[in-house]
């Protein structure tokens, strides 16, 4: 289609002649992460738009859908010569002195805010949108929830994991690891995983490895991971078994 378009065509649609266009939305959080925010933390919600020249913006609306829900409520509007509107979840927890149309500065992230965002900008002309999962990490699962113990008059390694308070929902990558050849050589899952009344998660996770099971191996570990899904968030252990012989 392009090829029949003329440069000056090509040009007006690059300038946004055509209209406004959301392009999309990203994260900056305090610890300079873009794809989750940590609960607690400062972070700032960035909707990138351009309009065309003859175009004015008489609003920028932000609408969030939780995980599992159906239906989208309005969070967030900011209005020219107005001081922005929080509702929700977000009431109380922004930066409503904030003057800038296309960002929302959170004060402190909440697992309540995870979920789908859509920024809506409206103009005298028409309006557009574009949509963002924002993802907030409750990092509970720390070095202090695993522990281990080597009995050497049984020749067995123990491995416990406890972990109380996570969230969202993490994946699990854990096994016997062959440090020689880099392969697992097993994969266990969690235990149990039970969703808590503040819907954070406690997993729970037990392996007992006896050493004439494994004599054929000389450098192995237990190596278990957390992964939240969509994240570069991972958490967990290397633990050299039996010694490390």
């Amino acid at each position: 289609m392009l090829s029949s378009l003329s440069k000056r065509d090509v040009n007006e649609i690059h300038l946004g002649t055509f209209g406004v266009v959301v392009s999309n939305i990203t994260l900056l959080s305090e610890s300079n992460r873009s794809d989750y925010a940590l609960q607690g933390e400062h972070a700032s919600l960035h909707c990138h738009y351009h309009t065309s020249p003859d175009e004015t913006v008489s609003s920028v609306r932000w609408e969030w859908k939780h995980r599992g829900s159906e239906e989208s409520v309005e969070v967030y509007v900011w209005r020219p010569n107005r001081r922005p509107v929080a509702r929700g979840i977000f009431f109380g927890r922004t930066d409503v002195s904030n003057t800038d149309p296309s960002v929302i500065i959170i004060r402190q992230a909440h697992m309540d805010m995870e979920g789908k965002y859509r920024c809506v900008v409206q103009t005298n002309e028409m309006s557009a949108y574009t949509e963002f999962q924002f993802i907030v990490i409750v990092d509970a699962c720390q070095e202090n929830v695993w522990t281990t113990h080597l009995d050497m008059d049984t020749c067995t390694d123990t491995i416990l994991m406890h972990c109380v308070g996570l969230f969202p929902k993490p994946s699990a990558s854990c096994g016997v690891f062959n440090e020689d050849t880099r392969t697992y050589l097993t994969s266990v899952p969690f235990d149990r995983i039970v969703t808590l009344r503040n819907s954070t998660y406690e997993i729970t996770l037990t392996n007992r490895y006896v050493i004439r099971d494994w004599t054929s191996y000389t450098n192995i570990s237990f190596k278990c991971f957390f992964v939240i899904d969509a994240t570069s968030w991972r958490r967990g252990i290397t633990y050299k078994l039996f010694g490390g012989t």
